[in-house]
């Protein structure tokens, strides 16, 4: 799922929550998490560990399809009402 303050995912990997106020830098921690996860799990071949590798972060859920595209990550729909971002929709992980 797209990410938002106000949501709270089942996180396998690092904190369940983080006060980030910007969306790409949750997004890069998150991308953190999972390199180090895949190069803990074979440091000489991360990406093979990458192409299977089936997670969650506060960010939300991790998979790569066959073609190597993300499929596990799921968006949500959020508005700006009064300068705060409102939670809309947010799909399932």
């Amino acid at each position: 799922m797209q990410w938002h303050p106000d949501l709270r995912v089942e996180s396998e990997l690092g904190p369940v929550t983080i006060e980030l106020e910007d969306y790409v830098a949750a997004q890069a921690y998150s991308a953190c998490l999972i390199a180090e996860r895949c190069v803990e799990l074979e440091p000489t071949n991360p990406l093979a560990v990458a192409r299977r590798l089936r997670t969650t972060t506060f960010f939300g859920g991790f998979e790569l399809g066959p073609d190597g595209l993300q499929v596990g990550h799921h968006l949500s729909a959020v508005q700006w009402r009064e300068g705060r971002r409102e939670l809309l929709l947010a799909d399932a992980v």
